[in-house]
């Protein structure tokens, strides 16, 4: 699960588990929007999001690359720094 467009597939994939499991719709996601204003996480969201991510990769990239995420890119990024750090 290295490759960039495994981890974005798999970031994209957990968000809209999230977003859909209160009852929000799936949408597609554009590489810069921000994930509280556009993608519509809270900040609760982004906790469930970062906890499964965690769970099935095996990385948290705050911890791991203390890296400032506020965009949907950021966090793909953030997911793939740190499994690259973890090989």
């Amino acid at each position: 699960m290295d490759n960039i467009e495994n981890v974005r597939a798999k970031v994209n994939a957990t968000i809209q588990h999230v977003l859909e499991g209160t009852s929000r719709p799936r949408r597609p996601f554009e590489d810069d929007d921000l994930l509280f204003a556009e993608v519509g996480l809270d900040s609760l969201d982004l906790a469930q999001v970062v906890v499964i991510l965690e769970q099935e990769l095996g990385v948290d990239p705050f911890r791991q690359c203390g890296t400032h995420i506020r965009t949907f890119s950021d966090l793909v990024r953030g997911y793939q720094a740190a499994l690259e750090k973890r090989a």
